[in-house]
């Protein structure tokens, strides 16, 4: 298999259990990577950071976790018991963007100037039947981070008592990066810099909470309602082709409009309003043209796409997210495409691999036994 994938049921704490104790090893190794990143980050922006202040801002986000997806909480609870990793760590391994975002405007005690950014990556894309090969929709994306979390990128099926199934490309640890789910639910995303990160919820517990709703409309009142801690673009589509794409910061979020059967989401704010609260992109990002020439390629092949044609596309090296080795700024780790996933919510299949679109062939899975 080109990813290694696992399948976990019962209640939500059983479902973390047997994550934390099928994946401890990962999951101790990354939560303890981020942990320090985090502080390695805050101290480079000039602030005097212990892990301790690290941890207790987790604890905040968790208060409101509980809240806002109690049952995600004891899912969290159960990890912790399987892995042997406190409830914070898994936090911060959880929501590591969104925790760096607040983190950071923390640091910078509310200063709402920011420099420029080269965000890690992902690239994702929705194709409506009209463009497709079998006459059904399909959505994907590449997941795109430092180099360092490729190794713990796995499949996940979960079965969850009262939720619907659900294939997920995540990681060790994590509730959900992207899925598709029983009821023909399919979510893709991307990270976005806003500059009003705060305190509320992480980007993959929203997600994981769309991906347990059974019908197109309450996925979207999930999106327009979550109490968000930072920016993410979240892509999602039903079995039936209806689409929608909203953009998050911290505080807002926006329906952008598209039309046509194909499009494309990358790294960089497009809705109008809330342009006023993105950071700047950095010259030499890649984002812009990654959008770019993924549209380009679906608008080109409109009619023909397939899981495999698709497959190509997203291996075309300008819609990877750099250069192999490139590291968005000094002293940061390289960014490269860690995972990639195609879902057919029709046919209730995902498609996954674990690394660079380019590097092999995809997996399918659906919901069959295994």
């Amino acid at each position: 298999m080109s990813i290694p994938f696992f399948a976990f049921n019962g209640r939500p704490y059983d479902v973390g259990f047997q994550h934390g104790q099928a994946l401890k090893e990962n999951i101790r190794e990354f939560a303890a990577y981020r942990v320090q990143r985090c502080i390695d980050r805050a101290r480079a922006a000039g602030g005097d950071v212990q892990e301790s202040a690290v941890l207790g801002l987790a604890v905040e986000h968790l208060k409101i976790l509980r809240e806002y997806a109690p049952d995600q909480h004891e899912e969290l609870e159960g990890m912790s018991e399987g892995s042997g990793v406190e409830l914070p760590r898994l936090l911060v391994l959880n929501g590591y963007t969104d925790f760096i975002d607040t983190l950071l405007r923390i640091v910078a005690d509310g200063n709402k100037t920011a420099e420029p950014v080269d965000p890690h990556g992902c690239t994702s894309f929705f194709v409506a039947g009209e463009a497709t090969k079998h006459g059904g929709p399909l959505i994907g994306q590449t997941w795109d981070m430092d180099a360092h979390a490729e190794p713990h990128v796995v499949g996940l099926r979960l079965d969850i008592t009262g939720k619907p199934p659900c294939l997920l490309l995540t990681h060790a640890g994590c509730v959900a990066v992207a899925g598709v789910n029983a009821s023909g639910i399919a979510l893709a995303i991307n990270n976005l810099k806003p500059t009003d990160a705060r305190l509320g919820v992480p980007w993959v517990f929203v997600a994981r909470k769309v991906l347990g709703c059974r019908d197109f409309d309450s996925a979207f009142l999930e999106l327009q309602g979550a109490p968000y801690s930072s920016g993410h673009n979240y892509l999602l589509c039903d079995e039936e082709g209806r689409a929608v794409n909203v953009e998050s910061t911290g505080a807002e979020a926006e329906v952008l409009d598209f039309e046509g059967p194909t499009f494309v989401h990358a790294n960089h704010y497009c809705h109008e309003e809330l342009l006023p609260l993105a950071q700047p992109v950095a010259e030499g990002a890649t984002t812009c043209r990654r959008q770019e020439r993924l549209a380009e390629l679906l608008k080109e092949r409109a009619g023909t796409l397939d899981v495999g044609e698709l497959h190509r596309c997203l291996s075309d090296p300008e819609v990877e997210v750099a250069p192999p080795g490139r590291a968005p700024a000094p002293g940061e780790p390289p960014a490269v495409s860690c995972g990639t996933a195609i879902f057919d919510p029709a046919g209730r299949t995902a498609y996954l691999r674990r690394g660079h679109p380019g590097g092999g062939d995809l997996t399918a899975v659906d919901f069959r036994p295994r």
